[in-house]
C-alpha cells in the first residue's frame, strides 16, 4: 500500500526569536519534530539566558528534537 506521510515546515514570521523547522507525522500517529532556535539579536538578555540553559551551540542555534506517538482519538 501506499505510505501516506503528513509534513510540514515550521518558519517564523519575524521578532525576537528565529525558528526553523521540520514536523512529520505518519498514519500510524508517530512524529518526528526537528527545529533550530537563536536569537536574532542580543537586545533581550532574558531570550539570551534561556537559549544557554538549552544549550546554544556555536553559531547562537539551539537544536531540538522531538519523536513520540499521537494518542489515538
Amino acid at each position: 500500500g501506499v505510505l501516506d506521510i503528513g509534513a510540514a515546515d515550521i518558519a517564523d514570521t519575524g521578532g525576537a526569536l528565529q525558528l526553523n523547522g521540520l514536523i512529520t507525522i505518519k498514519p500510524d500517529g508517530s512524529y518526528k519534530f526537528n527545529a533550530q532556535l537563536a536569537a536574532r539579536d542580543n537586545s533581550q538578555p532574558g531570550l539570551s539566558r534561556l537559549l544557554d540553559t538549552l544549550g546554544r551551540q556555536a553559531g547562537g542555534k539551539v537544536s531540538l528534537s522531538y519523536s513520540g506517538t499521537l494518542p489515538k482519538l
